[in-house]
């Protein structure tokens, strides 16, 4: 299990996931993992086949120049986060904006059959759609005026029918 910064887990993937994270830049050697069956935590970097140990470079630099890279000391400590600071996991909205879609058209579908659920799916909707805005997604707009729509028809259909009253049948 990957622990994200923000503080949810990842999860559970297997190490050639692992190892696709890490060449995206996704898993850095800082990043923190869970082991799910038995919960031990450890830094991504403590496991080797997917951070292998820095090899110190011994004999004189290449030809022509220097070495591009410092040889690593023998001593070397592995970084530890400061504070709360883990790896930044790129949420990139997505996930909030069909939520925000599928509750959309929850809300319409209860309004119908279960009038007050239709009110709180079509709220959970522009939430959603509010934070796949916040979150960067390239339709985020679109998914709060699609839930905002949504919304204020379930509204003002609750008004209408406020105003109607119980029909009385004979």
């Amino acid at each position: 299990m990957v622990i994200g910064s923000d503080g949810k887990e990842y999860g559970p993937a297997g190490i050639d996931v692992l190892k696709q994270w890490a060449a995206d830049k996704r898993l850095l050697p800082t990043t923190q993992l869970r082991d799910f069956q038995t919960g031990q935590t450890l830094y991504a970097s403590a496991l080797t086949e997917i951070f292998p140990p820095a090899v110190t470079p011994t004999g004189p630099p290449p030809a022509g120049g220097e070495w591009t890279q410092p040889p690593a000391p023998s001593n070397y400590v592995r970084p530890t986060p400061v504070g709360n600071a883990r790896m930044a996991v790129h949420d990139t909205g997505t996930s909030d904006f069909w939520w925000a879609i599928v509750r959309s058209a929850l809300a319409l579908a209860s309004f119908f059959i279960a009038h007050g659920l239709g009110v709180l799916f079509g709220g959970y909707a522009l939430y959603y759609a509010v934070r796949s805005q916040q979150k960067g997604h390239k339709l985020g707009m679109v998914a709060i005026v699609i839930s905002g729509v949504t919304l204020a028809a379930i509204l003002i259909g609750w008004y209408f029918r406020v105003q109607a009253g119980p029909r009385i049948s004979q």
